[in-house]
């Protein structure tokens, strides 16, 4: 696909962050209170999963995506025991931030849907498959067959994945460098990108899930 061409997805999505951003729809699950406009948020999820997911699997194919995503052989029961300690810390971490929210505020009254909540879980279950495959599948493929260093090409990839973080905050931001290091070195390591998926989605699922917990014992008891 070409750098030139990462570059531009990035870009794009990027873009796409800084808008949502400046209409505060950022984030779903935020300490600051539901989207402002639910569609553009929407809008930021669709858009990663046709950029960072449909395309690239349109342009290498189906088998190539397949075999990027799962490998073409098992991984040890070793490196099993490593992702499940992975995973199950990635929870606990999001699980403690949720536990940081104040549900007083008055701008969480008003819950969203179900059905919305539902499509919601959905969407972003694709979309951080979709996020994974490009940052440390297609993304970190082509940084190391063009740089051909391993330090290099995880620099750029992590550099890139906190930056697109800056709007979620100084501290989310800085965060993501020892966690999108440590995919990195997975995905290399293993030749495969769902463990570093799976990492991420138990990270976001941990915050998220938990964060609608809290939110309706806290409605319950008031």
């Amino acid at each position: 696909m070409g750098l030139a061409v990462h570059g531009i997805l990035f870009i794009i999505l990027f873009l796409m962050h800084a808008w949502a951003f400046r209409e505060k729809s950022l984030k779903f699950f935020s300490p600051a209170g539901w989207p402002k406009n639910i569609g553009i948020h929407f809008g930021l999820l669709s858009a990663g999963i046709l950029l960072w997911g449909i395309y690239p699997v349109w342009y290498h194919g189906l088998s190539k995506s397949f075999n990027l995503l799962f490998g073409e052989e098992g991984i040890s029961w070793t490196w099993t025991i490593v992702i499940i300690a992975l995973s199950g810390l990635a929870f606990f971490i999001g699980k403690r931030q949720a536990k940081l929210v104040d549900f007083s505020e008055a701008h969480f009254l008003r819950k969203p849907a179900t059905l919305i909540l539902i499509i919601y879980f959905l969407a972003r279950i694709i979309f951080l498959i979709a996020y994974e495959m490009w940052f440390r599948g297609w993304f970190l493929g082509e940084l190391l067959a063009d740089f051909g260093k391993i330090w290099i090409a995880i620099g750029i990839n992590t550099a890139l994945y906190s930056f697109i973080h800056f709007f979620a905050g100084r501290k989310e931001a800085i965060s993501a460098i020892p966690f999108g290091i440590i995919l990195c070195l997975l995905a290399i390591e293993l030749q495969v990108v769902w463990p570093a998926a799976v990492i991420h989605l138990f990270l976001s699922l941990g915050f998220e899930l938990n964060f609608i917990l809290r939110l309706n014992n806290d409605n319950i008891s008031r």
